[in-house]
């Protein structure tokens, strides 16, 4: 039921991402303040993860019921739905091939979970879906757009960055502080540059206001839960689907870190911590 609520849930906001953005085209308000008024593309790669398991579950809930119900059918329906809004929602997104990786890395670790279970058991079997997943990613992230001589945290964005770099080199250890991101931004900003053309990354972001140490903790801890959860997955023969989930969506959310700052927005977070507690 949880499942089902947070695919309710993710679908409409992902929907609601396609429309016309209703206060500037950038996602800052109009004014001259540098506050986010809307989400990045968050949402819709949870709601993409999400509608994939969903119809896994649909799927092993058909395999063990032996026979076609409405119930089931109705789950297929709409976690298809679900997938194609989500699937438009970020390929409209302004961060284009960078959202699209780190949905497909989500959605194939839950596929990838699927198709050990089903067809590839066994080490050899789980050793070479792995390992598919593996091209297939560093395929996607080749096409991926990479900014030369920029700082790591920013380098795959497609937004101006050029006063968060002066941020970035001007940073210590420990941070200058939650939350002063925007307080600095008028003092390392061009001269007579509006504010909302600079739209950080969640992981610029980070590094200023927390330091990098913090930013590299977060990150590994990310790719260790990925990894433990997807190790705990392979183990289990039934509910599979939900540590799937979190590894799936903790890998998007590293790769979206770097990409954009939707990740810190209070709905994006608040879902993420809704998908986490399920797995």
């Amino acid at each position: 039921h949880l499942l089902s609520i947070l695919v309710s849930i993710a679908t409409p906001v992902s929907a609601c991402l396609l429309l016309p953005q209703a206060v500037g085209s950038d996602g800052f308000s109009r004014g001259d303040t540098p506050v986010l008024v809307v989400t990045g593309a968050v949402p819709a790669v949870l709601g993409l993860v999400l509608s994939a398991a969903m119809m896994v579950r649909a799927f092993e809930d058909r395999r063990r019921v032996k026979q076609r119900s409405f119930r089931v059918a109705t789950t297929l329906w709409f976690a298809l739905l679900a997938m194609l809004l989500c699937l438009s929602a970020t390929l409209a997104s302004g961060d284009g091939i960078g959202t699209a990786t780190a949905a497909l890395l989500g959605v194939g670790i839950v596929l990838a979970a699927f198709a050990i279970q089903n067809w590839f058991s066994g080490v050899w079997g789980i050793a070479s879906v792995l390992a598919t997943a593996a091209v297939l990613l560093l395929a996607a992230f080749t096409l991926m757009p990479m900014r030369p001589n920029a700082d790591l945290t920013v380098a795959l964005s497609e937004h101006p960055s050029g006063a968060t770099e002066r941020m970035l080199q001007d940073a210590g250890h420990a941070g200058s502080g939650a939350g002063t991101y925007a307080a600095l931004l008028p003092i390392h900003r061009d001269i007579a540059a509006p504010l909302s053309r600079e739209h950080p990354t969640a992981a610029a972001a980070i590094a200023i206001e927390m330091g990098r140490p913090f930013l590299y903790s977060v990150l590994i801890v990310a790719v260790l839960g990925a990894g433990a959860l997807l190790r705990c997955s392979l183990r289990r023969r039934h509910d599979y689907v939900y540590a799937a989930i979190g590894a799936g969506a903790a890998a998007s959310l590293v790769v979206l870190a770097l990409v954009e700052d939707g990740i810190l927005e209070f709905g994006a977070s608040l879902l993420a911590a809704a998908l986490f507690g399920l797995a």
